[in-house]
């Protein structure tokens, strides 16, 4: 399921379970001070003794109702599908008990069942919908064959039943409908997404995404303390392998390098032509230090059937020793992978190498002034 569909459709759904449990809790409660009125104000000893046996039913609803809510705000997407169904089962049988306990009277419901049916269908599909469909079936069966008022008024159970029957099937093929246009234009608003924040050659992440990737690395700092490096690849002599062998194969060696790249297991971009960025956590230098090894290393192997021999210039500079700001880190990584250009290539030079603590300094001259 497309990842902007399925967010939208989870959050819909729990939104929707906010709004039913509200209403839930407000018909039980308004069922509770009914049964209060009557046990209390009821001029009539046999209905009151009767209200009595009743009261543990609603009580018991509101509690299930109330562990339904905690579930939402505390575990909101824990079996999100199944809680919906349990209480899609909820509300049916104990639409359908009221029913029963209230004989002449329960011939003002058929028309709530009729509601679960479509609103649940409309809320959460129709997959959904026919559970409740198949529930509301079932529970009316069971409440013509036990209530002793229905057995007496057959016909009206029967007219009511081939309405539950016919009426939610047209209103499903609506919704089916519905949905699958909805799907649709999520898909076309993820692919758009996908496409303005991936590089259509290599699929990595682009200029953008990296930007707002650095963002979040520089806010993760502020709050668990996590060091990270920001190292900038150039390949060396990449414009003398488009012009020898072509374009085509050009586009194939950059890919072959977003591969090579990803084995650091951490996030990185390319940027445009050649130029590729990665965002590396690390506890200590030397951790870092190894991986920028294994990284030259993996990228020194010749590629394209060993035709290609490949190297690169990286420059590293770390957050927060060598920049503090977004704009300071990418421009002295940059200078850094510079500085490997003019050293002989195929190398990596941190900026802490060229200018040592520069922070420090900085931090220094703005206490002075």
């Amino acid at each position: 399921m497309l990842s902007l569909y399925r967010n939208a459709i989870d959050k819909n759904y729990l939104e929707s379970e906010k709004i039913q449990f509200y209403l839930r809790v407000t018909i039980i409660s308004l069922v509770i001070i009914n049964l209060v009125y009557l046990r209390y104000f009821s001029q009539d000893m046999f209905l009151q003794e009767n209200v009595k046996a009743l009261f543990p039913y609603p009580v018991l609803a509101l509690l299930i109702s109330f562990i339904d809510f905690y579930l939402i705000y505390k575990h909101p997407y824990l079996f999100q599908k199944q809680r919906i169904i349990l209480m899609s089962l909820f509300d049916v049988f104990a639409t359908v008990g009221v029913m029963y306990v209230s004989g002449e009277l329960s011939v003002y419901y058929p028309v709530l069942l009729l509601w679960f049916v479509i609103g649940y269908g409309m809320r959460y599909g129709v997959g959904i919908g026919y559970i409740t469909y198949a529930n509301v079936l079932l529970g009316w069966s069971v409440l013509l064959y036990f209530s002793d008022f229905w057995h007496q008024n057959l016909d009206m159970g029967f007219g009511w039943l081939i309405a539950y029957a016919v009426i939610p099937l047209y209103f499903f093929k609506l919704v089916k409908e519905l949905h699958r246009n909805i799907f649709q234009l999520y898909k076309e608003v993820d692919d758009s997404k996908y496409k303005a924040l991936h590089d259509p050659l290599t699929k990595l992440p682009n200029r953008i995404y990296f930007n707002d990737m650095l963002e979040r690395y520089i806010q993760e700092y502020k709050k668990k303390g996590d060091k990270f490096a920001l190292i900038f690849i150039d390949l060396d002599a990449f414009k003398a392998i488009n012009d020898s062998f072509g374009h085509e194969i050009g586009d194939e060696v950059l890919i072959e390098v977003s591969k090579r790249i990803a084995t650091l297991n951490s996030f990185i971009s390319r940027l445009g032509g050649d130029e590729f960025v990665a965002l590396v956590k690390f506890k200590s230098k030397d951790e870092l230090d190894r991986k920028l090894k294994k990284l030259m290393k993996t990228l020194n192997k010749e590629c394209l059937d060993d035709t290609i021999q490949l190297s690169a210039s990286i420059g590293v500079a770390l957050y927060p020793d060598d920049a503090q700001t977004m704009y300071d880190l990418k421009k002295r990584s940059d200078l850094a992978m510079y500085k490997a250009k003019a050293e002989g290539k195929n190398r990596y030079v941190y900026f802490s190498q060229m200018y040592g603590n520069i922070v420090a300094d900085e931090n220094s001259n703005n206490r002075s002034e």
